[in-house]
């Protein structure tokens, strides 16, 4: 029994130290909008940009290892009901602990970079969405050698048409036709695995008959002439 007693004192203790050294940085304030519910959407958007992988590209000391310390969240103030980006860095892990300083300027400069470039695709955002449910029409009504004419060339070089297609259909067998969507979150990238372009990430809530709702993504690319490719598509 005492045994017992000194191991859960000792799990207790771990857990109290690893809550402890939590340390919450409030990166920026969202408030680009004139209303709170926009700003939410915002902030919603915000949070769901790709941070990691250009951060361990620009300190490679953080390794994948101090990643699994690194969080970050959009909270709404109780006090005043602002609205904020914060970075949550638990700093039991030395790699975290030793570079807090360069991490905490990373998130200040690539939630800068994101909001700007968010900000500045608002009309093309929406175009994106409009097509993009368009697109996924195709699957739904088993149109799956349009939605395929819509992919871009490099998309359509990493997979084999046919298989697509059959993809696609087991998804409509297994799942039955969608039958409502909701956009979650969207974010736009200048580059995607290392090719240049401007990406549009679209994530939808999308419901089916007799099934969960599901997490739907298609990556949109705007083209030069103005013309709209899928450059990814993926359902969980």
């Amino acid at each position: 029994m005492q045994r017992f007693l000194i191991l859960v004192c000792s799990t207790l203790l771990f857990l109290s130290c690893t809550t402890n050294a939590v340390e919450m940085i409030e990166i920026a304030e969202i408030n680009s909008y004139p209303t709170s519910s926009l700003n939410q959407t915002l902030g919603k958007d915000l949070l769901f940009y790709d941070y990691q992988l250009a951060l361990l590209k620009e300190i490679p000391e953080v390794t994948p290892e101090g990643l699994r310390y690194i969080f970050w969240d959009v909270f709404t103030r109780t006090s005043d009901n602002k609205i904020f980006f914060r970075l949550k860095l638990n700093t039991v892990n030395s790699l975290v602990r030793n570079n807090k300083g360069k991490i905490t300027s990373y998130f200040q400069k690539e939630y800068a970079k994101n909001l700007k470039n968010h900000i500045n695709n608002e009309n093309d955002f929406v175009q994106a969405i409009k097509i993009g449910e368009q697109y996924l029409n195709y699957i739904d009504t088993d149109e799956f050698a349009a939605f395929i004419e819509k992919c871009s060339d490099q998309f359509i070089s990493t997979t084999n048409p046919k298989d697509f297609e059959i993809m696609l259909g087991k998804r409509n067998e297994s799942l039955g036709k969608a039958i409502s969507r909701l956009v979650f979150s969207k974010q736009y990238y200048a580059h995607l695995e290392d090719v240049r372009g401007k990406f549009y990430v679209l994530q939808f809530l999308t419901k089916f008959p007799e099934n969960p709702t599901v997490n739907e993504i298609i990556i949109l690319e705007k083209m030069i002439n103005n013309d709209w490719k899928i450059a990814g598509y993926k359902i969980n």
